[in-house]
């Protein structure tokens, strides 16, 4: 059997990240809502930033932030599980 390569298109070496928009207005304080995107990834494709830390006094305030977008499969449980509805997935 012969096959014809040029006519298979494997997409190999290609990354595609999700669109992940979070409106910050909306999120201010993620620790409020006991970090529910974090916990429903299955992936854990988000982290919690610290974003006042100092080597001196531990952080009071942060923010998630989807850092590994090409791990999204597009679940959509991010969505689903925010109370203020502040993520969308493109």
């Amino acid at each position: 059997m012969e096959i014809e390569v040029e006519k298979i298109d494997l997409n190999l070496g290609k990354i595609v990240s999700a669109e992940i928009e979070i409106d910050y207005e909306k999120c201010k304080d993620p620790m409020n809502c006991g970090l529910k995107c974090l916990k429903a990834c299955p992936l854990a494709m988000f982290a919690c930033m610290p974003l006042d830390a100092t080597p001196e006094h531990p952080p009071t305030m942060f923010k998630v932030v989807p850092m590994f977008r090409f791990l999204c499969n597009y679940c959509m449980r991010c969505v689903e599980v925010c109370p203020e509805k502040a993520i969308s997935i493109k």
